[in-house]
């Protein structure tokens, strides 16, 4: 909306404004350009040590971390809006919508510079040792075992703002980290092998194993499993399991809310139509919105099966 206190304002008639539609491309450029960077690195290091009776045990350390970071260009409507129809306007500080390449170019710069920065930094500590070998015979073979514990760090740490590019420094912050803490046990019983095979029973082996996680977040919970592998003959098997099995939220899912996942944001924006509440007039698609973002209330719950 361009009105009689712009002095490139051309009316019609009596009239003291008018809305002109006009696109920033003669000044801007036809391509719009996005700056998105993926960047990770993962280090591992493992540790095995020999011992009596083919027993051995093995120790692993890994680090990883991800950091991934978005830059959005968009046009400053409430600098483009005061350059219309603002008041003090000159020949200077006017934007010309009839003509852009007659506007100030510090004028267009200034309703340029604006962007939204997302920014989220990932990682994960893992420190684990398992100890694995041979228990004793049984008539199909020789049963077999491991144990292990494990230790888990993740973390999370989000930026998002919109603003001029100088003050994207003080965009809003989320962090988030839990630890994980774990023990397990495996047992390989091979019920029927070669020197007790049967007829359309070559070898039969029970796996049973068992596993303990406690979440600082959500607490602990045990979950067994019970496999079974059946070769009937030469190229045939038959297998079988059961198990219990816990998916915990995402450290992302269980940010504190007040952070960048489960915020409330003003938007200045304008033709946004899903913004509308039935019955609104059409035209409020240009009104400021408050926007909350972040996953819905009361969801961020353990999956069980």
């Amino acid at each position: 909306l361009i009105s009689n206190t712009n002095p490139f304002f051309r009316p019609i008639g009596t009239e003291t404004s008018h809305r002109v539609a006009f696109s920033y491309a003669p000044v801007a450029g036809n391509d719009v350009e996005y700056d998105l960077w993926l960047k990770g690195v993962d280090l591992s290091t493992t540790l095995t040590w020999r011992m009596p009776g083919g027993w051995r045990a093995v120790a692993l350390l890994n680090y990883g971390r991800t950091n991934t970071e978005v830059y959005t260009p968009l046009i400053d409507t409430a600098a483009s809006a005061a350059a219309l129809s603002g008041p003090g306007l000159t020949l200077t500080n006017a934007l010309n919508p009839y003509d852009l390449t007659q506007t100030n170019r510090a004028v267009i710069d200034r309703i340029l510079d604006r962007r939204t920065k997302a920014e989220n930094t990932q990682s994960q500590y893992t420190a684990r040792i398992n100890v694995d070998g041979a228990l004793f015979n049984v008539p199909g073979g020789g049963v077999k075992a491991a144990v292990g514990i494990q230790y888990m760090n993740q973390g999370t740490d989000a930026i998002q703002g919109t603003g001029q590019t100088s003050s994207l420094a003080g965009a809003r912050l989320g962090d988030n980290s839990r630890d994980l803490y774990a023990t397990y046990a495996q047992m390989n019983i091979p019920v029927v092998g070669a020197d007790n095979s049967l007829r359309f029973m070559q070898a039969f082996d029970l796996d049973l194993s068992a596993r303990y996680d406690h979440y600082d977040t959500v607490g602990g919970t045990t979950n067994p499993r019970v496999g079974t592998t059946w070769t009937v003959t030469d190229g045939f098997k038959l297998r079988g399991t059961w198990s219990t099995a816990f998916t915990a939220p995402t450290v992302v899912d269980e940010t504190p809310t007040g952070s960048v996942d489960a915020s409330i944001d003003v938007v200045q924006t304008g033709q946004s139509g899903t913004l509308l509440l039935a019955g609104d007039d059409p035209a409020n698609v240009n009104r400021p919105s408050m926007v909350l973002n972040g996953a819905l209330p009361n969801t961020q719950t353990p999956q069980k099966a």
